[in-house]
């Protein structure tokens, strides 16, 4: 998929804001995109694929289509197998990701852009994983691509824009990607880009305007701009540009939680973040009780911080709130 970038001078339905520092640093400055695509492929699909007896997939341009029940444009039950996917993503409607694992599938990559989960036919209102959902039980080695404008919007729970792997989950390997403007909005949301609940090895790339919003505003959360971590990993690697959480922005609320615009680790980073830029990261809390923390980062254990190449950068990440609530503007740790 080739995509093409343009800058636009205001918000608009469609459009991708990543805040960024001003050239003295004194305040941030927002900027505005959109992107267009078109697709190298012939064999364009609109269907659920399902387990393929370990066969792989390469190439296809999977589209649209309004996928009920469990199921995104490709997917695996338990005791199902599939080889490597190769192949791109675009506009897959479905109650859980473009591709949703509950099985067995090797490796992923491939671009993914504009999927959306809004799970509305369970009684729970959960979205989880626009892009890619893995389940309890199923198993994928490592995941590459590029993962654009992917988001999950739900009325109680959403959990990663892009990625969700699931508690029980089997065995996750790297994940490796460009991920921009992906987001969940719901009145718990976790995890602009990746939320995670099972263990994960290394994850890197770069992650740019990505975000959490609470889009109800009461007893609630958003956390984790970019990743959201409720479990261990290895090792993060990575850049994070202008990835934010907030929550509702009408009267301020009671027990909200805002933390981690880039990222919100409750569990241990066991190798650190090591050769990491954080710029332009950012909290918004509009609340009575609860939690505004961790511009760049929000963490409830040690964090260990590693610059083997000389530095990682922080710079022009913040923490803002009502009545003084914020801690953190670059970093918040409970440890």
């Amino acid at each position: 998929v080739n995509t093409t970038w343009d800058a636009e001078n205001r918000q608009a339905v469609g459009t991708i804001m990543v805040s960024l520092p001003s050239e003295d640093y004194s305040k941030s400055e927002d900027h505005y995109y959109t992107y267009t695509y078109s697709s190298p492929y012939t064999n364009e699909i609109e269907r659920v694929i399902s387990g393929t007896d370990g066969a792989d997939i390469n190439g296809g341009y999977y589209y649209g289509g309004n996928h009920l029940e469990d199921k995104g444009g490709l997917h695996t039950d338990s005791g199902q197998s599939i080889g490597d996917v190769n192949a791109d993503f675009i506009g897959v409607n479905g109650a859980s990701g473009a591709i949703s694992s509950y099985g067995d599938i090797g490796n992923i990559s491939g671009t993914f852009i504009g999927n959306h989960t809004n799970n509305t036919w369970t009684s729970e209102g959960q979205g989880r994983g626009a892009a890619i959902y893995i389940a309890a039980g199923g198993t994928v080695k490592d995941i590459s691509g590029t993962f654009i404008g992917n988001y999950a919007d739900n009325s109680f729970v959403s959990s990663g824009g892009a990625i969700c792997v699931l508690w029980g989950v089997s065995s996750v390997g790297n994940i490796d990607g460009i991920f921009v403007g992906n987001n969940v909005r719901a009145r718990y949301a976790y995890g602009g880009a990746l939320s995670q609940f099972s263990p994960l090895k290394n994850v890197t790339g770069k992650f740019i305007g990505n975000y959490a919003y609470d889009s109800r505003g009461w007893s609630s959360n958003a956390q984790g701009g970019a990743i959201y971590m409720n479990s261990t990993i290895s090792k993060i690697s990575a850049d994070f540009i202008g990835n934010y959480a907030y929550n509702y922005d009408g009267n301020p609320r009671a027990g909200v939680n805002v933390n981690g615009g880039a990222i919100h680790a409750p569990y241990k980073i066991k190798n650190g973040i090591v050769n990491s830029n954080f710029i332009g990261n950012y909290v918004k809390g509009n609340i009575t009780s609860g939690s505004v923390s961790g511009g760049a980062i929000s963490s409830a254990q040690e964090l260990d911080i590693i610059a083997d190449n000389n530095y990682s950068l922080f710079r022009g990440n913040h923490a803002d709130s009502n009545d003084n609530w914020a801690k953190g503007g670059a970093i918040y740790t409970s440890k």
